[in-house]
C-alpha cells in the first residue's frame, strides 16, 4: 500500500465520520493543552509504531512481487519446453 493511499483513505474516514472526527481533534486539542509531555510522548511513539508498520508492508509487497515475477518466469520456462 502506498503512502498516498493511507493517507487517502483516512481523509475519507474522517470526511465520511465528521463527529468522530471533531472528537478526536478535541482529545488531541485537550491533551496538548493539559499535559503536552504526554501527548508528544505518544506522538513519538505511535510515529514509531507506524513508521516501522509502514517498513514491514512494503518489504512485505516487494517480495510478494518478486514470488510473482519468479512464478511467471517458471511458467514460460515450462510452456517453452513443452
Amino acid at each position: 500500500m502506498d503512502f498516498s493511499e493511507t493517507i487517502n483513505s483516512i481523509v475519507s474516514f474522517y470526511g465520511n465520520n465528521p463527529i468522530i472526527a471533531i472528537f478526536i481533534a478535541l482529545v488531541l486539542i485537550f491533551l496538548i493543552w493539559r499535559k503536552p509531555k504526554f501527548f508528544f510522548s505518544v506522538l513519538f511513539i505511535a510515529l514509531l509504531f507506524l513508521g516501522i508498520i509502514h517498513l514491514i508492508i512494503s518489504t512485505a509487497g516487494s517480495g510478494k512481487a518478486q514470488k510473482e515475477n519468479l512464478l511467471q518466469k517458471e511458467e514460460k520456462q515450462i510452456e517453452r519446453t513443452q
